[in-house]
């Protein structure tokens, strides 16, 4: 199936031509939950993805099985803890072996080859927490969906099958940003994680969390965080339906692109991942095979970015 992925879309309506590219004159199905309480602002949305687009709504039906199903809403406070817990870990664990990196990086030694092994050893340990990290969470995922039991729970089987009706009936579905922590939390919900990750599928553009969504692997980046240091952090995996992408959406907003040691230390995390810039210009065609799009310019291990035309 086709999958466009668009630059953030703020200041653009690129998504308007994507999906009509898609959709074969039929309607338009819409994820806008990672907005959270602004969900239902989607007027402007609406209009651009063509007419009769509808709204999932999964946010509000995510809040409704809550508040209807007091048990689940239980378990599903404690995994938020035991999640908050672990990330807590691993951002100690990673702000080390990051620090480590950039203490080498501005010490400076007789044998470049020295230094360079010293750098490359850096990076290898940075990447051992992030596998540890993708591994603990997956772990405390299948826990929790196993413990939840969400799919066997009435209210939830009934918002699967509202969802399922409404994307039966359409011939695109698009996914824009917001949170893409809450995104995440309502595509797991309702089935929709199983569903873009498989051959059933349908059609989907995506922008800005929602293509951090269909990597598979999700970063979150902000090298001005208000706290700590602004190490760009792995959240979770993602729905891997674009492989060995790393989208950052906003990037020259929100990285010191000028940074040879940022630049350096992010691409050196994601060894044969194209740690790609969404600008809002950006209009990418994933291939069949779901590998990552090429032309895209990209954080390089240099502490360059390499323009499209040079990758």
């Amino acid at each position: 199936m086709s999958v466009i992925l668009l630059g953030p879309q703020r200041f653009r309506q690129s998504a308007r031509q994507a999906v009509r590219d898609l959709a074969d004159g039929r309607r338009t199905a819409v994820i806008n939950a990672g907005w959270g309480l602004r969900e239902s602002e989607d007027a402007e949305l609406l209009e651009v993805m063509g007419e009769g687009a509808r709204n999932l709504q999964l946010y509000r039906r995510w809040n409704e099985v809550m508040d209807a199903d007091s048990e689940l809403a239980e378990e599903y406070g404690r995994h938020s803890a035991r999640l908050a817990e672990h990330q807590l870990l691993y951002e100690i664990r990673l702000n080390a072996a990051l620090e480590c990196f950039h203490i080498l990086w501005r010490r400076r030694v007789q044998d470049p080859g020295l230094h360079d092994g010293a750098l490359t050893a850096a990076l290898a340990a940075a990447r051992d927490v992030d596998e540890w990290h993708l591994y603990q969470t997956g772990v405390l995922q299948r826990e929790f969906a196993a413990r939840a039991r969400a799919a066997e729970r009435p209210i939830v089987v009934e918002h699967r099958n509202e969802v399922a009706e409404i994307l039966a009936d359409s011939g695109v579905l698009a996914i824009a940003g917001g949170h893409v922590g809450v995104l995440m939390e309502c595509l797991d919900a309702f089935g929709l994680a199983s569903l873009l990750s498989s051959n059933r599928r349908p059609p989907l553009v995506a922008w800005s969390a929602g293509a951090m969504a269909l990597a598979d692997v999700i970063v979150l980046f902000a090298d001005d965080a208000p706290q700590g240091n602004g190490h760009p952090e792995i959240y979770r995996s993602g729905l891997g339906v674009v492989r060995k992408l790393v989208p950052l959406p906003h990037a020259r907003r929100r990285l010191k692109l000028a940074d040879r040691a940022r630049v350096c230390a992010l691409a050196g995390r994601f060894p044969g991942y194209t740690c790609a810039i969404f600008d809002d210009a950006v209009r990418v065609a994933v291939p069949a095979d779901g590998s990552a799009p090429r032309n895209l310019p990209r954080l390089d291990i240099s502490g360059e970015v390499i323009a499209p035309e040079a990758a």
